[in-house]
């Protein structure tokens, strides 16, 4: 005599010993979605807000960075941060016209921006 799986375990109406139901964590679901993060917001500079990547390694480099682009006609400050490598220049004056200043006093001067649109 052969016994055939469904037999195996459940026998007719009546459920088989080694079957006890349904369990619930056993059962295998489907993933959940993945979280989607929001995309942080991109900060757009403020008029007349200038911020430029310089190399600065010292605090005699950050100095000299500010006494010179200060002496540009509508420059109100120059902000230097030495570990970003970053001058924020605020006033009313032409993004060109410190870019230039700039390149006389650090040939690797550039728009902070430059890099990261690359």
């Amino acid at each position: 005599m052969s016994i055939y799986s469904n037999e195996l375990f459940q026998s007719g109406l009546n459920p088989s010993l080694w079957y006890l139901g349904y369990d619930e964590p056993w059962i295998l679901k489907p993933a959940p979605p993945p979280e989607k993060k929001p995309e942080p917001e991109v900060k757009k500079p403020e008029k007349g807000v200038i911020e430029l990547r310089m190399p600065l390694s010292c605090e005699g480099c950050k100095d000299r960075v500010s006494k010179h682009l200060k002496e540009i006609d509508g420059v109100n400050s120059v902000d230097c941060d030495l570990m970003k490598q970053k001058v924020v220049v605020k006033g009313d004056v032409k993004p060109e016209k410190v870019l230039q200043m700039a390149k006389q006093i650090s040939k690797r001067a550039e728009f902070w921006d430059s890099k990261e649109k690359k």
